[in-house]
């Protein structure tokens, strides 16, 4: 396994989307560092397909920044050798996912525990987690102290 990762960040500014062309990327892996980013397919969904290569031996990309928003880009065979490879790794904080879709990876989405942190997904898939013995294709750390839903509201 090739451990590798552009940091993507240097080339682009906050107040701008990134876009990516819809095409297909093979074990085109990244670190993203900077804070307050979008960074959206365009022309249709882009799709990153780890071909054996993870950024940091983590994940297709690595979210080092805060207040990242990623849309319409499809993420697939993440992989590594201690079998958790992620689609994206939250390790900074803030996330939006909107329209992606993530499939045949180890987990699609791994975030760590921080109260800080806000992940927010819309209208995107989470399909067939590589390892059967892996429940979920989503693994994100809440604090249950703060539910995500509250309790119905009675008439």
């Amino acid at each position: 396994m090739i451990d590798q990762g552009t940091e993507f960040s240097l080339r682009i500014r906050a107040d701008e989307p990134r876009g990516m062309v819809a095409a297909v990327y093979d074990g085109d892996v990244a670190i993203w560092t900077q804070n307050d980013i979008v960074i959206r397919g365009i022309g249709g969904r882009p799709h990153i397909r780890a071909n054996g290569n993870s950024a940091e031996f983590k994940a297709i990309w690595v979210i080092k920044g805060d207040n990242t928003r990623v849309e319409n880009i499809e993420f697939s065979g993440a992989a590594v050798p201690d079998r958790n490879g992620a689609g994206i790794r939250l390790e900074g904080t803030n996330l939006t996912i909107v329209g992606c879709y993530f499939h045949h990876n180890e987990n699609g989405l791994l975030t760590g525990a921080n109260p800080d942190s806000h992940v927010l997904i819309e209208n995107s898939e989470f399909f067939h987690p590589v390892h059967n013995e892996l429940p979920a294709a989503l693994h994100v750390r809440v604090d249950l102290t703060h539910p995500l839903c509250g309790p119905a509201a009675g008439p």
